[in-house]
């Protein structure tokens, strides 16, 4: 049998932890039947308490990438392509 191709999940992020948005992403996500993927979260320097939902979750396919103050969603995507293994 073929082994599955590894795919990367990008979720870009900012200020969207408190409306509840963020965890029902991250749930939906990580609860998929398919599980041979990566997820990259990339907050794009949120000042709410997105970084403490995340690193709340103890999912190895989750990697958590913050960037600088002054970004952009460009950043961030180029940020995530950049990361990306999948």
């Amino acid at each position: 049998m073929k082994k599955s191709q590894k795919l990367t999940v990008a979720l870009l992020t900012y200020n969207r932890c408190d409306c509840g948005y963020l965890k029902k992403s991250l749930d939906a996500i990580l609860g998929q039947t398919y599980t041979d993927y990566e997820l990259l979260v990339v907050d794009n320097y949120s000042t709410d308490t997105t970084a403490e939902l995340i690193l709340s979750y103890t999912d190895p396919r989750l990697f958590y990438i913050r960037q600088p103050p002054g970004g952009n969603a460009t950043t961030s995507y180029n940020h995530a392509l950049w990361m990306s293994r999948g």
